[in-house]
């Protein structure tokens, strides 16, 4: 014969098996693995490349004047 389970048993089985449960802990799960890649990647930041540009007086005068759309 079987025992009848007494209500925290019941209660603790009945949450096992919903289906909120599983998408409650996946949903931490991943909360969790984002934030340690997000971690990981702002301590390891590649290092700052200066890069020269060729034509800076014509991005300079675009700056302050852009230029005007093509109209048909």
């Amino acid at each position: 014969m079987s025992q009848p389970l007494d209500p925290t048993t019941a209660r603790r089985r009945s949450l096992l098996q919903s289906l909120w449960f599983w998408v409650v802990l996946a949903f931490f799960i991943l909360i969790g693995a984002w934030s340690t890649i997000i971690m990981l990647a702002l301590k390891n930041k590649p290092g700052a490349i200066e890069l020269e540009h060729e034509g800076q007086e014509q991005v300079d005068s675009y700056a302050s004047d852009p230029p005007e759309p093509a109209t048909e």
